[in-house]
C-alpha cells in the first residue's frame, strides 16, 4: 500500500567500502593530516582517587621544596630604588630602610661601592633573607637601565606635586618613558611606594591620591603591583614583609648565562705595562643558572670585553652558637652602632685558573685575504666578466663624456673595494640629486637641536612623505645614461621564485665576519658547553671516589688477617689517627662541600667571588673603581667575541619624536647586555621568504627588521634604540642629563645570518602616450634609445596589475613601443622594477677596542 504507513528495516544492507577510497579523496578528506600515535595503556588509563590524591600530594611538596630551597639561599636580593617623579627623593628612602634593618635585629654590611648596600633581616624573628639595596641618585636612563639589566625588584618611588593637586600622582613625562624603556627591556619584580602622603593634611586628598597612584600603577604594569605609602618608619615593616614573600619573576635572557652586580671595585696597574693598564678586580655574587668558566670573556656594560687571569672564590664566616662566637657578635653589633656598619669577614679559598689553551681571544674579525678566491670569502672579478666588461666599454665609444664615465664606473667595479661608503653615496644618488639629501654631521646635528628652524629636517620629512606615496620610484638622470647608472641593478621575473645566490657579489668585509652552517645547533651546543663539562668533571670525580673505595675495600679485607697480629702491638704509635668529629675543617674542604668549584675551571652560580679582568686601560680602571653607577659583569659564551651581521625586529616607540629616522643613520643599539654605536638599515619581515625587501625610512606602526654589524649573541635578548646625540632642554625635565636621549624603537633580537637577503628596489617609471589595445607607446623612462634596448629583456608592470615587455625602440629620445597582456588604459602608469642587494654600513674601527 503506498500511503499505509511503512517500519524501517531491520535487514539494511551495510554501505559498500569500496566506495569513495580513491587517493585523491583520501587526500581531500585528511588535508595532510596524520593520524596520532597509539598511546600506550598507562597514559590513557584513567587513575584511582588514591593515586589522584598521592600525586596532588607529591607535587604540592615537590613546590614546597622548591620554595624552601630559594628562601634558604644566601645569594643577596638585589633591590633597585628608582625614582619616577621630579621630587622623589630615594636617598630618604634608602636611609629608613637601613635604620629599621638596623633597629630590628638586622645587620648591615659595608660595601665600598657608594650606592650600594647589603643587609640580612629577619621576617617575625624566623627566616634570614639578604638584601642588596642600590639606589639611583639620577634618573639617568642609561644607570636605570643598567640597574634594571640585573636587579631582582624595583621599588618605584612617586611622590605628589609641591600644590598637593589630587588629579597628579607625581610621574612625568621622563618616569613615563622611563618605566617604558624598562617595561621593554624586561621589568623585574616591582612594588609601587607613595612618598609625601605625610604633607597632605585633608584626608579626602590623601585617600584621593592614594587611590590615584594605585590606579596608575595597576593600568601602566600588568602584574597590578602593590602599593605602599613611604614616609615614616612604621611603614617600612609591611614593605620588608612583602621583599621576604613575594615571587620573583624570572627574565630568561638574563637568567642563561653568568652575571653579577660589582660590590666592590679595585684597580691595580701592572709594574711591567707601558701604557699604564692593569689588573681591575671586581667583587660579587654571581647568578645565573649556568656555572661560570674562567676560559671565557667577561663583558662590562658599555665599557667593553676583558680576560680573565683567574677566579678568587670567597666565602663570609658565618658565626655558630658557641660563647666565642656569641661574644664576637656582641662585638660586632657594638661596632655597628659606632659605625653604622658591620665589617664583613671574609676568606679568599680557592682560585680558579683558565686552561690557557682554550682561553678566548679578544680577536674579533678575521684577517684579511686580498687574495681570497673562494664564494664564502670575499668576490673577486673572473676573465670571462673582464673580456666582457672590456667588450662593452668598446661598444660604448660614441663620446668622450660616455666613455669617461663608463671608464670610471668600470674601474669602480673592477677594483674589488665596493665598500658600503661608495654603496651609500649610490644610493643617495639612486633616488634624488646628491645634493638634496647628503646631509652634513653637523648640520644633522644642528637639526635634532632645533628641528622647527632647520631647512634639512623639513627635507627629510618630504623625503618621507614622498617615499609613502610613492616608494622606490626613482627617476633617469639625463646627463647620465640609464645603463651607466643602475649598472649593478637586476631585473627579476618574480622577486619571491627569481633564483639569487647568496654568495654574490659580497663585499670585501664579509671576507672578516664570522658565519654559522647551522646557527641553531650551535647556539644549542655552545651554551651547555661548560654545564656538559661540569658534568663530566663530576663524573670523573664518582669514578675515582669508587676507584678509592673499592681500593679500601680490598686493602681493609687483606688487613683483617692480621688483627692478632695488631692486637700484640698496642703500644705501637699510630701515626693515622682519625679526626675527630669536632675538629675544624679547611677552609677549601668547606669550600668544596658548598659546591663553589664544580669544574676545573668552572664556578657555581651563588658563589661570591672575585673576578680579576686582565689588561685593563688605566683611564677606564680609574673610572670604575670610582663609579656611582651600577657596574654589571656578564660572562661571554664562546664565539661571542666575533663580528656577524645580526637583524633586529623592532618597531617605532608610540611616543618618538617625529623626527624621520633614514637608513644608515647613527643609533645607539642596546641589545640585551650590550650597548653600542650601529648604523643599520630597514627591511621588511618576510615570513619564509629568501629575499627581503628594504626600506629607506624607519616607517612608524609597522615591525621592520634593522641589520647592522655586530658582535655574535647568542640566546633571546631585548633591543632598544635611539638616536644619537640627540639633546635635550635641561629646563623642561629637572634631574635629566642635557644629552638625554628619547627612545625611537624597542624590539628583540631576531637572528644572527650574514646571509639574510636585502634587496633593495628601484621603480623606473613611463607614461604612455598612445594606447590601442594592447599596445603603448611610452616615454620619460628613457632617454636615449641605447638605454631602452639594453632594459629590454627587462618585464614591465603597470599600476592597474598588467604585465609586458618592450618591443621596440622609437626615435631618438627613449620612446619605446610596449605590449602587455590586456587592454591598457591611458591614464595607467608604466614601471620597471630593478633590484640589487644591500649590505650594512661597516666600520671598523668600532670593531678594533674593548667594546
Amino acid at each position: 500500500m503506498s500511503g499505509g504507513h511503512h517500519h524501517r528495516s531491520a535487514f539494511t544492507s551495510a554501505k559498500k567500502p569500496f566506495k569513495g577510497k580513491s587517493k585523491g579523496a583520501l587526500k581531500r578528506r585528511h588535508r595532510g593530516r596524520v593520524d596520532a600515535k597509539t598511546r600506550s595503556r598507562n597514559a590513557t588509563a584513567v587513575q584511582s582517587k588514591k593515586d589522584r590524591v598521592n600525586h596532588a600530594k607529591q607535587v604540592r611538596a615537590n613546590k614546597r621544596a622548591e620554595m624552601l630551597a630559594r628562601a634558604r639561599k644566601h645569594t643577596p636580593q638585589i633591590v633597585g630604588i628608582v625614582a619616577l617623579g621630579p621630587h622623589a627623593n630615594v636617598d630618604s628612602v634608602a636611609t629608613m630602610l637601613l635604620k629599621h634593618c638596623s633597629e630590628h635585629e638586622g645587620e648591615i654590611f659595608e660595601k665600598t661601592h657608594p650606592s650600594l648596600v647589603t643587609v640580612r633581616t629577619r621576617t617575625d624573628g624566623s627566616r634570614v633573607k639578604h638584601l642588596t639595596f642600590f639606589k639611583c641618585a639620577s634618573r639617568d636612563p642609561t644607570e636605570v637601565l643598567d640597574l634594571g639589566k640585573v636587579a631582582d625588584v624595583l621599588l618605584l618611588v612617586i611622590t605628589p606635586t609641591p600644590d598637593l593637586d589630587p588629579e597628579n600622582v607625581g610621574v612625568d613625562a621622563h618616569g613615563f618613558h622611563l618605566l617604558s624603556q624598562l617595561k621593554a627591556q624586561g621589568l623585574p619584580t616591582c612594588i609601587g611606594l607613595v612618598q609625601g602622603l605625610d604633607k597632605v593634611t585633608n584626608r579626602k586628598h590623601n585617600a584621593a591620591i592614594s587611590k590615584l597612584a594605585t590606579r596608575y600603577f595597576h593600568s601602566v604594569l600588568d602584574d597590578q603591583p602593590k602599593v605602599l605609602p613611604v614616609d615614616e618608619m612604621k611603614h617600612m615593616q609591611p614593605i620588608f614583609r612583602w621583599l621576604h614573600n613575594h615571587k620573583e619573576r624570572t627574565i630568561l635572557w638574563r637568567k642563561e648565562r653568568p652575571y653579577t652586580l660589582a660590590e666592590s671595585i679595585k684597580f691595580v696597574p701592572s709594574a711591567d705595562s707601558q701604557d699604564g693598564s692593569g689588573t681591575l678586580m671586581v667583587s660579587g655574587v654571581l647568578r645565573g643558572s649556568r656555572p661560570m668558566s674562567a676560559n671565557n670573556l667577561v663583558h662590562i656594560t658599555g665599557v667593553g670585553d676583558f680576560q680573565l687571569s683567574h677566579i678568587s672564590v670567597v666565602q663570609e664566616e658565618r658565626r655558630g652558637s658557641s660563647k666565642h662566637n656569641r661574644n664576637s657578635k656582641d662585638n660586632d653589633q657594638k661596632q655597628q652602632q659606632q659605625s653604622g656598619f658591620k665589617p664583613v669577614a671574609l676568606s679568599v679559598g680557592a682560585s680558579v685558573q683558565p686552561d690557557p689553551e682554550q682561553v678566548e681571544s679578544l680577536e674579533s674579525l678575521q684577517p684579511l685575504d686580498p687574495f681570497a678566491t673562494t664564494a664564502y670569502d670575499q668576490s673577486v672579478i673572473t676573465e670571462e666578466e673582464m673580456a666582457e666588461a672590456e667588450e662593452r666599454i668598446r661598444k660604448m665609444r660614441r663620446g668622450k663624456h660616455i666613455q669617461s664615465v663608463w671608464e670610471d664606473g668600470l674601474a669602480d667595479v673592477l677594483s674589488d673595494n665596493d665598500n658600503d661608503d661608495d654603496d651609500d653615496d649610490g644610493e643617495m644618488k639612486d633616488d634624488y640629486d646628491e645634493d638634496e639629501l647628503a646631509v652634513d654631521e653637523t648640520m644633522l646635528t644642528q637639526a635634532n637641536a632645533d628641528p622647527s628652524k632647520d631647512m634639512d629636517l623639513a627635507k627629510r620629512r618630504e623625503l618621507e612623505k614622498d617615499e609613502q606615496e610613492f616608494p622606490d620610484e626613482v627617476e633617469v638622470p639625463l646627463d647620465t645614461p640609464a645603463e651607466v647608472r643602475f649598472q649593478k641593478y637586476r631585473g627579476l621575473k618574480s622577486f619571491s621564485k627569481s633564483p639569487w645566490d647568496k654568495f654574490e657579489s659580497l663585499p670585501v668585509e664579509y671576507s672578516r665576519i664570522y658565519s654559522f652552517q647551522d646557527f641553531v645547533g650551535t647556539q644549542k651546543r655552545v651554551m651547555n658547553k661548560d654545564a656538559d663539562e661540569v658534568a663530566e668533571h663530576k663524573q670523573q670525580q664518582q669514578e675515582q671516589q669508587q676507584s678509592s673505595m673499592d681500593v679500601e675495600s680490598s686493602s681493609s679485607s687483606s688487613g683483617s688477617n692480621d688483627n692478632n697480629n695488631s692486637n700484640n702491638n698496642n703500644n705501637a704509635p699510630n701515626n693515622n689517627k682519625p679526626e675527630p668529629k669536632g675538629a675544624p675543617k679547611s677552609l677549601e674542604s668547606a669550600i668544596n662541600e658548598r659546591a663553589a668549584v664544580v669544574g676545573p675551571h668552572h664556578v657555581a652560580s651563588g658563589s661570591r667571588v672575585v673576578l680579576h679582568l686582565i689588561n685593563v686601560p688605566a683611564a677606564i680602571g680609574q673610572q670604575l673603581a670610582t663609579a656611582t653607577q651600577p657596574v654589571c659583569v656578564w660572562s661571554l659564551f664562546q664565539f661571542e667575541r666575533k663580528v656577524s651581521v645580526l637583524h633586529f625586529l623592532v618597531r617605532r616607540y608610540m611616543d618618538d619624536v617625529d623626527i624621520p629616522i633614514k637608513g644608515k643613520d647613527e643609533m645607539v643599539c642596546s641589545v640585551g647586555f650590550r650597548r653600542f654605536v650601529a648604523r643599520p638599515i630597514y627591511s621588511y619581515n618576510n615570513k619564509g621568504a629568501n629575499k627581503h625587501m628594504t626600506s629607506k625610512f624607519f616607517m612608524k606602526g609597522k615591525f621592520m627588521v634593522a641589520s647592522v654589524y655586530g658582535r655574535i649573541m647568542f640566546g633571546a635578548a631585548p633591543v632598544l634604540m635611539w638616536r644619537k646625540n640627540r639633546p635635550v632642554p635641561s629646563e623642561e625635565t629637572p634631574n635629566v642629563p642635557a644629552t638625554y636621549n628619547p627612545l625611537a624603537a624597542t624590539g628583540s633580537l631576531l637572528s644572527v645570518d650574514p646571509h639574510r637577503m636585502l634587496i633593495k628596489r628601484i621603480i623606473l617609471t613611463g607614461d604612455p602616450i598612445r594606447v590601442h589595445k594592447r599596445g603603448a607607446v611610452v616615454r620619460y623612462m628613457f632617454f636615449n634609445p641605447q638605454d631602452v634596448n639594453y632594459f629590454k629583456p627587462v618585464e614591465l608592470r603597470t599600476k592597474f596589475g598588467l604585465t609586458g615587455h618592450i618591443r621596440d625602440s622609437i626615435g631618438t629620445h627613449g620612446y619605446m613601443k610596449c605590449l602587455f597582456n590586456g587592454y591598457i588604459k591611458q591614464h595607467d602608469t608604466v614601471c620597471m622594477h630593478l633590484y640589487k642587494r644591500q649590505f650594512p654600513k661597516f666600520d671598523e674601527a668600532a670593531f678594533q677596542g674593548n667594546l
